[in-house]
C-alpha cells in the first residue's frame, strides 16, 4: 500500500471523526467523553447544557468543512496528479483553448 493511499484513507477517517466519536460515546455511555465535555462545563457553570451541545456541534461542523476542503484539494490536485482537474478543464473548456498540432 502506497503512502498516498494511506493519506487518502486518513483523510476519510478525519471527515467521519465526529460521527465516530459520537457513536462511541453513546454506545459506551461515557457521559464524560469528548461529545459531552462542553455540556458538563456549561451545566456546572449554571447555564444550560444545551449551549455546550450547540457549541460542540458548531465547532465540529466547522472542522468537518475544513477537513472536506483540505481532503478535496488533496485528492484532486495531489493524489491524482491533477488528472481530475485536467479532465474537468477539457470537458468544460472551449474548443479554441486547445492546440492540436
Amino acid at each position: 500500500m502506497s503512502f498516498c493511499k494511506i493519506i487518502a484513507w486518513y483523510g476519510i477517517a478525519t471527515i467521519f471523526d465526529f460521527f465516530l466519536v459520537a457513536v462511541i460515546d453513546f454506545a459506551v455511555q461515557d457521559w464524560t467523553g469528548d461529545l459531552f465535555k462542553l455540556y458538563i462545563y456549561y451545566s456546572k457553570g449554571g447555564s444550560s447544557g444545551f449551549i455546550g451541545f450547540f457549541l460542540t456541534f458548531i465547532i465540529h461542523m466547522g472542522l468537518l468543512l475544513l477537513n472536506l476542503f483540505v481532503f478535496y484539494n488533496y485528492i484532486v490536485f495531489i493524489h491524482n496528479d491533477a488528472r481530475l482537474a485536467d479532465i474537468y478543464m477539457r470537458i468544460s473548456g472551449k474548443m479554441r483553448n486547445f492546440f492540436i498540432p
